[in-house]
Formats: structure tokens, C-alpha cells, sequence
């Protein structure tokens, strides 16, 4: 089984790939919060739309009714966020 901090290694890399050092997981989001709440953003609205594709269950609507649209823009907004940063590691 994996250990948390291994996993929150990964998770930090597929967002930051530019910081490839020796730094403990901490570190790396201690670093870098925006990437750490744009991953955790990311993952929460995959989620929604695992639940939303296998039961038909949308959570963020039954939590959020009618502001669910801005939920749905930060969602997209994190998306958009770790989009640039890769284009910009893959450019330079």
C-alpha cells in the first residue's frame, strides 16, 4: 500500500513538474499552495463527474443547487491554471 506522502509526491509532480529537486512532499506544497489547492480542485470536480458518469449522482448540484455554475467555473478556472503551467514547462 502506498504511503500518503508518496502519493501527495505524485500528485504534486503532475502539477509542478519544474521543481524536480530533492524536497520532501511538505516542502513541495508549502512551496507552491495554488498548485496544491488547483490539484485538490482538479480532483474534487473529476470525482463529481466519476459519480455523475457510474450513478448518476451530482454531488456539487445538491450541495451548492443553485450556485453550482460557480463551482463549476473554479473547477474550470484550476483546469485552465495547470494547463498554462504545463505549456509553459513544455516551452522552456
Amino acid at each position: 500500500m502506498l504511503d500518503s506522502n508518496v502519493i501527495l509526491y505524485y500528485i504534486y509532480f503532475i502539477i509542478h513538474p519544474l521543481s524536480l529537486s530533492k524536497m520532501t512532499p511538505n516542502q513541495a506544497f508549502k512551496e507552491h499552495p495554488i498548485s496544491m489547492m488547483a490539484c485538490f480542485i482538479i480532483i474534487v470536480g473529476a470525482l463529481n463527474w466519476l459519480t455523475i458518469g457510474f450513478v448518476g449522482y451530482n454531488f456539487v448540484e445538491d450541495l451548492f443547487g443553485k450556485k453550482a455554475s460557480y463551482v463549476y467555473s473554479i473547477v474550470g478556472l484550476a483546469g485552465l491554471y495547470v494547463l498554462i503551467r504545463k505549456v509553459v514547462w513544455l516551452t522552456s
